[in-house]
This record gives C-alpha cells, sequence and structure tokens, in this order.
C-alpha cells in the first residue's frame, strides 16, 4: 500500500480512482523488503501502464535508523538526491517503524524522539512525512507501539485483511478533516 502511494504520488497516476492533488518528489526509506522493492515498484509500474524512469523517487541506499548518529546522512543523502534532480521532497517514507526506530516502539522516550527526527524532517524539507507501522497482536485496531503515535499524528490508516481475497484501507484519525470512506482493494 505504501509503496503504491508513494508511486502514485511521483508519477501523478490517480490512486485507485482517487486523483492525487499534487504530483511530487518522495523519499523512501525502505527499512525492511529491499531485496523485493524493485519488484514491487516494477509491478505498480507495469499494472498502471507507468515507465518509471525519471520519476522523482528517490529510495536509499540502505535501510537505516533515524537517530541522532543517522540525521545528518539521511539529510546529506535526501539534499545530494535534490540538487541533481533540481526537486524538492514533497513525501518522505519511512518503512517501517519498527526497522527504522533507534530503541523500542513500546518506548515513550524513544516514540518521542523518533516523532522529533520525524517533525524535524517535515519543517526542514517542507514535507509529508509517512511513517508505516505493524499493529499489535494485543491491539490488532491500533499501531503497534507508543501511544504517542496517535497523540502526535494527523492521520492514521490502518491496511486490514478482509474476508479471503481482498483488504481495506480504513482512516482511524483524520485531524483537520473529514475522515475518508473505507477503500476495499481485491486481491488479483
Amino acid at each position: 500500500v505504501a509503496v503504491g502511494m508513494a508511486m502514485c504520488v511521483a508519477s501523478g497516476a490517480d490512486y485507485h480512482g482517487s486523483p492525487i492533488k499534487k504530483q511530487g518528489a518522495v523519499g523512501y526509506v525502505a527499512g525492511e523488503g529491499n531485496a523485493g522493492f524493485s519488484r514491487r515498484t516494477a509491478a505498480w509500474a507495469a499494472s498502471n501502464d507507468v515507465s518509471i524512469a525519471g520519476l522523482p523517487f528517490f529510495k536509499t541506499k540502505r535501510g537505516l535508523t533515524l537517530d541522532e548518529d543517522s540525521i545528518d546522512e539521511l539529510c546529506a543523502e535526501l539534499d545530494q538526491w535534490m540538487e541533481e534532480e533540481a526537486t524538492k521532497l514533497d513525501l518522505i517514507i519511512f518503512d517501517t517503524l519498527d526497522r527504522t526506530i533507534s530503541g523500542v516502539e513500546d518506548d515513550n522516550s524513544d516514540t518521542k524522539k523518533y516523532l522529533d527526527y520525524c517533525d524535524f524532517l517535515r519543517d526542514r524539507y517542507r514535507c509529508t512525512v509517512l511513517v508505516v507501522a505493524h499493529t499489535g497482536h494485543a491491539a490488532p485496531n491500533r499501531a503497534k507501539g507508543s501511544t504517542k503515535l496517535k497523540d502526535r499524528m494527523d492521520a492514521s490508516y490502518q491496511v486490514r485483511t478482509w474476508g479471503d481475497h481482498s483488504i481495506q484501507v480504513v482512516c482511524q484519525k483524520m485531524k483537520d478533516a473529514e475522515p475518508p470512506l473505507p477503500q476495499t482493494f481485491l486481491y488479483v
């Protein structure tokens, strides 16, 4: 779902019938799934009849934890890409919280530091920051980890299986607008 959203923003393609309000440059930090990442983007491009070549889409060379030691490295990598592409970032995605947090996602202090870095990046690049988080086993209707996540986010969506052959994307929180209706997708 996050890769699809990222590719739609980068290409300007509709997201399953919903128009993208603004095409823009995307930076993607894949903390997991690096081996299959290019296959997922290629599959998205093929199914949407969009060429990946020339899209304003940047994936970091490796996964990283967002902390004091890596923030300068990440900014340097993003700045270099933006300079080479003569663009500015509109969206940064961290996939997943578990793989990009330094510390423990259940710890309020570690989560606060992580979210402060997300805020720093949002302010520095004047962009949206999207964090992919898994749900917990004990609380399957919310993101796993500290309750600070929900307190500090502007919007939250849950992706869940629905029946045997579909998934549903449901808005859990929308701070400054009416929440959109759930979207249901069939596996193909």
